[in-house]
């Protein structure tokens, strides 16, 4: 009996294809979507489970709009019926299991082993069917290398960091916000917040602390606070001390028809409460001009998608 090894590499995808990258995804989604739909409606109206070949037979109907490779079609609806079969074998010992019924958005793509061809200079061509131009990745495989498969997939480790992302700036939110809710009711016009400028390079200690040290993500948390409490001085009316809501950029007192910008009224209110006294509000300021910072638009060149062709 001959034996041999499997192997799976992950090759990076040039960035020109993420945009197709995540469409080709889209689309591997659409079809196991509306394969899971149709098994169920037939097994609903009919009472039996529809056998794969039959359904490989609707779906390439179906989709012959949609321009990918006719396998690729077969191999995401495979997809679904090896879900079943686990399905099947696992409601056997657990009868509360229901069979796969969650839409996906999104699903790795799938090349067969017809739909791929490795050049000698190490270029991976994945067939788009015969319509469209393949897609050309550079690999690092040796020459002769069988490839049985490729999935475009999305890295999950990158994703998960996503996540703990945002995650931890929703808890900065919280913290930040009811904090500065605590002033508000006690009425405290100054934060005084500490100065920790090369806090990381003083401190001594284990490998344990200095981590919770270099993550402590404290002038993220100031600049929370920081536009919160300007949020709230953009409330308070310079003239008469009325609160209202700003509406878009303008602010608009109910009680005395002062109209001004949003950030020159916080802006008003902050030098009041630094000289401890009001000043007599001159009508018809200056407009405030300007343009609002973007740090998505900063990213120098640097991208966090990371697809791989696995």
């Amino acid at each position: 009996m001959s034996r041999y090894i499997v192997r799976t590499y992950k090759v990076p995808v040039p960035r020109e294809l993420y945009p197709l990258c995540s469409e080709l995804n889209r689309l591997a989604g659409r079809i196991y979507n509306k394969t899971m739909s149709l098994v169920k409606k037939v097994k609903s109206k009919k009472g039996f489970w529809l056998s794969p070949g039959a359904a490989q037979k609707y779906i390439l109907r179906w989709s012959s709009t949609i321009d990918i490779h006719t396998h690729s079609k077969q191999a995401i609806v495979q997809q679904y019926f090896q879900a079943l079969n686990s399905y099947f074998t696992a409601v056997k010992t657990n009868p509360q299991l229901r069979p796969p019924h969650k839409k996906k958005r999104f699903m790795p793509f799938i090349w067969k082993d017809t739909a791929i061809k490795l050049s000698p200079e190490g270029v991976l061509k994945l067939s788009m069917g015969s319509s469209q131009k393949p897609i050309l990745i550079q690999t690092t495989l040796p020459a002769g290398t069988t490839i049985r498969q490729v999935r475009l997939v999305y890295e999950a480790e990158k994703y998960y960091l996503h996540l703990a992302k945002h995650q931890i700036t929703d808890i900065l939110h919280k913290i930040t916000s009811n904090f500065l809710g605590i002033c508000a009711q006690r009425k405290i016009a100054t934060i005084m917040i500490g100065d920790v400028t090369n806090i990381r390079e003083r401190v001594e200690g284990n490998d344990n602390f200095n981590q919770k040290v270099h993550q402590w993500c404290f002038r993220k948390m100031v600049d929370m606070i920081t536009y919160k409490a300007q949020l709230l001085g953009i409330q308070v009316c310079p003239v008469c001390g009325s609160k209202n809501h700003a509406v878009g950029r303008n602010y608009e007192c109910k009680s005395c028809g002062f109209s001004y910008h949003r950030d020159g009224v916080g802006a008003i209110n902050i030098w009041q409460r630094y000289l401890g006294k009001k000043f007599q509000v001159v009508a018809g300021l200056a407009p405030v001009r300007g343009v609002r910072f973007k740090p998505h638009l900063c990213g120098h060149g640097v991208s966090n998608a990371p697809w791989k062709a696995a």
